[in-house]
């Protein structure tokens, strides 16, 4: 008879390492792991791509920051999608725009 526990003899709780990850801690890695996708695909793709940047990687890809890009996008006419209401960029229409824009070559 075991004494002082209510566990059956010989039982024990899966490691942290195998218990399932929480729903929070899934998402996070799940979003984590689409950055990096979505990341890779924007340096690997020139110009045929739907994929959506964010504000962010839209205006990394430029070499301008963040608050220009979201101030002057479409005073520049850079093409955009809203998807809610967040503004994205496709990768094709970005790449477009900036070839449209070279001068002198």
């Amino acid at each position: 008879m075991p004494t002082g526990g209510t566990r059956a003899q010989g039982t024990h709780p899966a490691p942290r390492s195998l218990r399932p990850a929480s729903r929070k801690t899934s998402l996070r890695i799940a979003s984590c792991l689409a950055r990096i996708w979505i990341q890779a695909e924007v340096k690997s793709v020139r110009g045929g791509s739907n994929l959506l940047m964010t504000p962010d990687q839209a205006a990394a890809e430029l070499g301008v920051t963040k608050r220009v890009l979201m101030d002057s996008y479409r005073r520049w006419g850079i093409p955009y999608v809203k998807v809610g209401k967040h503004v994205r960029f496709r990768t094709r229409d970005l790449h477009n725009w900036v070839d449209a824009r070279v001068q002198g070559g």
